[in-house]
């Protein structure tokens, strides 16, 4: 496996998002929470590259947990069936984003504003 690839392990599928949990073969510091990650899974070729973010990681043990938009905006094909545990992905880190901004007013949503994604979390 190369470094920049990673195995599936869990697929959890929300309403219009999938989070995934996920393993590196090697240990990677450059990988950490909000990162932004363009996706490719190495077996399914005709797949179009997709994003996602990291908002969770366990450095220690290799693992970090990405949220993925299950449809995205210009390729309306869904993600959720395609995605399967011990399915390896290969990934292209593209940068950061804002970590959650904290409101005492709303519950816990996700935003998407030209393809920019902000969390909102209640106290």
């Amino acid at each position: 496996m190369k470094t920049n690839e990673f195995i599936i392990l869990e697929k959890i599928p929300l309403d219009e998002i999938i989070n995934i949990t996920c393993q590196m073969a090697h240990k990677v510091d450059d990988i950490a929470e909000y990162s932004v990650l363009q996706l490719k899974p190495k077996s399914i070729q005709e797949l179009p590259n997709f994003w996602g973010i990291v908002v969770k990681t366990k450095k220690d043990m290799g693992l970090f947990t990405i949220v993925l938009k299950n449809a995205g905006l210009k390729e309306p094909l869904m993600l959720e069936p395609l995605l399967e545990k011990n399915l390896v992905i290969e990934y292209q880190k593209l940068g950061r984003v804002l970590p959650p901004l904290v409101t005492k007013s709303m519950q816990k949503i996700m935003i998407i504003v030209d393809g920019f994604w902000i969390c909102l979390e209640h106290i």
